[in-house]
């Protein structure tokens, strides 16, 4: 989940110590929710999305300017990727 990121660099993000960082990794021991939370956008950048499938974003202040930023890149590449589609398309048909 991790990939190449230095757990040292993980923990700093996290606001953790590396060791404690090591042990939830390794499952040794388990973060509290807070630092679950924490985690989760530290190793993923997706915080959002998975507080999207327990609760709707909107009716969370402290994600809710989040929320519309991901939904509105969200929309923005599907259409560009619909309009490159489309581009596409003609191109192969010459």
């Amino acid at each position: 989940m991790r990939g190449k990121t230095a757990i040292n660099a993980l923990a700093l993000s996290a606001g953790v110590n590396r060791y404690t960082m090591s042990r939830w990794l390794n499952g040794s021991s388990e973060p509290r929710l807070p630092n679950f939370l924490r985690m989760i956008e530290v190793l993923s950048r997706r915080l959002v999305d998975f507080l999207a499938v327990l609760v709707d974003p909107e009716l969370l202040p402290s994600r809710k300017q989040r929320w519309a930023r991901v939904r509105a890149a969200r929309t923005h590449a599907r259409l560009c990727g619909a309009s490159f589609s489309r581009g596409s398309a003609r191109l192969g048909a010459r």
